[in-house]
């Protein structure tokens, strides 16, 4: 063997060496550690549980208040969503970079404690187009919420709990929007909406109060000093675009799941008008194939919560594409008279799409960029889903117009059915880094020397 070759044979075998050391020595001292052990996390979570319960408690209450108790026009309805949504548009992707360059923890209990009050201050404002501002405002404060935690992820929790750490948090944000209605709906039989609105206020400043409990319990790196972070804030803008369209397996995943979320919301809402041409006498129809929804997202969450690592991410984001199609679809051919359990299957397959959708997007933010670079990735990928919740509803309420919400629904489907089977096939190239092919080589390399 050529000498050079041979010494760099040789280097590549003490990394390799090493590696493994450490990793044997992780595995025997930190064994018996589970996620609930690792240093901050359960305050974390709680924090975040709490403040997704109360935030659809709070949404509960905007809808009665509009749709009840102002009589509001069904356009003004519209632009409760749109409050919510536009402000993760526009400032999400620089949220991450203003969260890179602060204390995470202290960011997202300012965040917090602020959407407390601007809460409260719900309960002394009576004109819609006045609560539509605060909302926007409420919710322009708190888009530093998800880059940053995103962020203290990648920080606290050790490779190999990671993926549990996301399926948990998805599966909290799930099982809120089954319980917050719920439980929303039973307090309203006794209480006035502005009663919900009291509780989410109270559930932001406790999340508030648990953050602040994690300054003396986790040692988070109050600002990066590397030379990279010294730079301005555009140029760390433009630097986490570069991250998103430099590195195949984020630009990829984030374009389909970009692609099939604007597809998804195009019908999402439109559940109760396909129910009332088909089953006009059952109108709980809807509530159950969200709940049904809800649990196959669970369901999948606690499934892949029992992996290390999550490999072939392409192929995972496919068949999530493909089975909410097979849902849709599904959906759209149902005709009067079907049985009541064939929505709800339906309803739990493109369950399991949606959880699997979630958990491997948040699994790319984690594992893909370096960790300097996971506030930047995760606001510009909470900027670009936020556009899909946006302009596709509009075009779907549209479309229903002309074509009608069966053949949408039929429509919807197929085109995700496309999108998975394009994904799926084209998986190799798509998701294949250099990285990986370069380690591989190298590999070989070793094994024919």
């Amino acid at each position: 063997m050529d000498p050079c070759r041979e010494a760099i044979v040789e280097d590549r075998l003490n990394e390799w060496e090493e590696a493994h050391k450490q990793k044997v020595l992780v595995k025997t001292t930190k064994k018996r550690e589970t996620l609930w052990q690792q240093p901050g996390y359960k305050k974390l979570f709680t924090s975040y549980s709490i403040s997704m319960v109360g935030q659809w408690l709070d949404l509960v209450a905007l809808l009665v208040l509009f749709g009840y108790v102002w009589n509001a026009d069904p356009l003004l309805l519209a632009f409760i969503p749109i409050a919510f949504a536009l402000p993760q548009m526009l400032f999400g992707q620089f949220a991450g970079v203003f969260v890179k360059k602060y204390h995470k923890v202290k960011v997202m209990a300012a965040a917090d404690g602020l959407t407390s009050l601007l809460t409260i201050s719900l309960l002394f404002t009576g004109h819609p187009l006045v609560v539509l501002g605060i909302i926007s405002l409420r919710a322009t404060v708190n888009v530093v919420h998800y880059p940053a935690q995103q962020s203290l992820l990648r920080q606290l929790i050790r490779d190999d709990l990671r993926l549990q750490a996301i399926t948990w948090n998805g599966a909290v944000s799930q099982a809120a929007k089954i319980i917050g209605p719920m439980v929303g709906g039973a307090l309203l039989t006794a209480f006035s909406p502005h009663t919900l609105i009291l509780l989410n206020g109270i559930a932001f400043l406790l999340s508030a109060l648990l953050l602040t409990t994690l300054f003396r319990d986790v040692k988070v790196v109050e600002k990066d000093t590397s030379l990279e972070n010294q730079s301005s804030f555009w140029a760390s803008w433009k630097a986490g675009w570069q991250v998103v369209f430099k590195r195949k397996v984020i630009y990829f995943s984030f374009a389909i799941a970009l692609l099939g979320m604007s597809v998804i919301q195009m019908v999402d809402i439109q559940f109760p008008v396909l129910f009332r041409q088909i089953a006009a006498d059952h109108p709980q129809m809807v509530a159950w194939i969200m709940a049904a929804i809800g649990t196959g997202a669970i369901a999948m969450m606690a499934f892949l919560g029992r992996m290390k690592q999550l490999r072939n991410v392409g192929m995972w984001l496919a068949g999530a594409m493909i089975c909410i199609g097979i849902a849709f679809l599904g959906i759209g051919m149902l005709r009067e008279g079907f049985l009541m359990m064939i929505p709800i299957g339906l309803g739990l397959i493109a369950g399991l799409g949606t959880g699997t959708s979630m958990v491997v997007s948040n699994y790319i933010i984690q594992t893909e960029p370096r960790e300097q670079e996971v506030s930047q990735v995760a606001g510009i990928y909470q900027s670009l889903i936020s556009m899909a919740i946006l302009l596709p509803p509009l075009l779907g309420a549209w479309l229903i117009h002309l074509i009608g919400v069966i053949l949408l629904f039929q429509i919807v489907g197929a085109v995700l059915l496309i999108i998975g089977g394009m994904a799926l096939c084209l998986h190799p190239i798509l998701f294949t880094t250099k990285q990986g092919t370069k380690e591989a080589g190298t590999k070989l390399l070793i094994a024919k020397e």
